[in-house]
């Protein structure tokens, strides 16, 4: 011994240690973005079923209409019908659900989504589309008000 005494790590011990990271890194994060990807889809459609619920909540609160618009643009608003002045209101509820999670969503057959003062669906049934990328959610919305995923 010389009375030198070594510590630390060798140039080619970190090298190796970053390389070892970088594959595992290079190996995860594809599969976290599908993961996150997947996630916020689920998550918009969650949302989408809560302003629905809202909007029958409050249709049969108020014994009137409600609506559900913008189904097409991502901004998820509730109007009622005044059934004294016979004009849609803007209920105080309203969601940028597309922004929020970075999804795009589809109605067919209509941008709207209706529903008497029974809480029954007013038109014929709806299927509200949330996707981002090959990650897709369908909720079918009957006229009984049940919500299928």
């Amino acid at each position: 011994m010389n009375g030198h005494s070594r510590r630390g790590f060798t140039l080619i011990e970190i090298a190796i240690v970053v390389v070892l990271i970088g594959v595992v890194l290079a190996i995860t994060l594809p599969r976290a973005a599908d993961i996150f990807r997947r996630q916020r889809v689920q998550n918009a459609a969650a949302a989408v079923e809560n302003i629905y619920v809202k909007a029958r909540t409050i249709a049969m609160q108020r014994s009137s209409y409600t609506r559900i618009a913008g189904l097409q643009s991502g901004v998820l608003t509730i109007y009622t019908l005044n059934p004294v002045t016979g004009a849609w209101e803007f209920s105080g509820q309203s969601e940028d659900v597309a922004s929020r999670y970075s999804v795009s969503i589809n109605s067919a057959p209509y941008d709207q989504i209706w529903v008497n003062h029974l809480g029954l669906g007013y038109y014929a049934e709806d299927t509200v589309t949330v996707w981002s990328g090959p990650d897709t959610i369908s909720l079918k919305i009957s006229r009984y008000g049940r919500i299928q995923r």
